[in-house]
């Protein structure tokens, strides 16, 4: 468990890194095209879930229910008390990304979203983290249970 602490802790602090320099250069730059029509930098205060849906739904109902996820999750993976470096890796990204998104709504009622890949709804490295954390519990799962799926055929 400690070393999910520490990766989570890492993985937070990235976000947390990467939000406050969005928020110091981003309000006064407007749009930074990175790579054109590619990849811009753009400020977005978003008030709903992943990728703005949701947005109408009151902050303080999202954040505990945020808050709830992130505790039931934790417990869930306390009791797994899986030792594979992948499972660590992936529980330390969802974990790190919740809290970075939920420290958000906590302190501003919104996400700080500034990233924006082609067409792309806006995103954050929070997001990054939680959409790569579950991927790879995914492939965690599918390792840990081939000779069940390879059984289907």
């Amino acid at each position: 468990m400690f070393q999910i602490a520490c990766f989570a802790g890492i993985f937070f602090l990235l976000d947390r890194f990467s939000k406050i320099i969005a928020l110091d250069i981003l309000p006064n730059a407007g749009e930074i095209p990175v790579i054109k029509n590619i990849f811009t930098l753009c400020l977005v205060k978003n008030r709903g879930i992943a990728f703005g849906m949701l947005n109408s739904i009151p902050p303080q109902f999202l954040t505990g229910l945020i808050l709830v996820a992130v505790l039931l999750f934790t417990i869930w993976t306390i009791s797994t008390r899986k030792d594979s470096l992948l499972f660590m890796l992936s529980i330390s990204l969802i974990i790190g990304g919740s809290l970075g998104n939920l420290l958000d709504r906590l302190v501003y009622s919104h996400i700080i979203d500034f990233i924006q890949i082609l067409n792309f709804p806006v995103f954050n490295i929070a997001d990054m983290c939680i959409t790569s954390g579950f991927v790879l519990l995914l492939v965690c799962f599918f390792l840990n249970n081939k000779k069940y799926v390879s059984n289907i055929n």
